[in-house]
């Protein structure tokens, strides 16, 4: 598996690969598993579907090691050519440190709606075909433009409001 799926792409030939990383810089990419994960990981993947390969590849924390080695690759590779991505050019977008990050389980709307704003600044203040457009905060003016904060009141009164049904 590929936590971030650029190999496919590299592989397939692309010629551009654009990488949007959901984590932001600075935010550690390795943590010890947790008692609940170790037991989750032992009952779900062993016992109930006999994959012992999964249990150990995920014990020893191989899937953290390899997203670990994809973002210092990326970095690598990031806005050049060649470099062992082949004849693609790669670019890779992550937001900025100090970002909150959204959690995986997270449910609050405001949240949610503060994390997609952040990942729309980021991509218009790097792709924006008009270089004035892409100087740093107009990105996350455009994203409040864009994702107002009446989304979040919509949500909890009503999702089909805010979806526009």
């Amino acid at each position: 598996t590929e936590p971030v799926p650029y190999r496919s792409a590299l592989a397939d030939n692309a010629t551009h690969v654009l990488v949007l990383r959901t984590r932001p810089d600075g935010v550690g990419c390795t943590k010890p598993l947790s008692f609940f994960e170790r037991r989750m990981m032992k009952r779900y993947f062993r016992r109930k579907h006999g994959l012992d390969g999964m249990v150990d590849y995920v014990l020893q924390q191989r899937h953290r090691v390899r997203y670990a080695e994809d973002i210092l690759r990326l970095n690598e590779l990031n806005g050049g050519g060649p470099a062992d991505g082949g004849g693609a050019r790669v670019m890779t977008l992550a937001l900025p440190e100090g970002v909150p990050e959204v959690v995986r389980l997270e449910m609050r709307p405001e949240v949610l709606l503060e994390g997609v704003r952040w990942g729309f600044a980021r991509a218009y203040e790097a792709l924006h075909p008009d270089a004035s457009e892409r100087r740093p905060g107009r990105g996350m003016e455009v994203a409040r433009e864009v994702y107002p904060d009446e989304l979040v009141a919509a949500a909890d009164g009503d999702g089909a409001a805010a979806a526009g049904a």
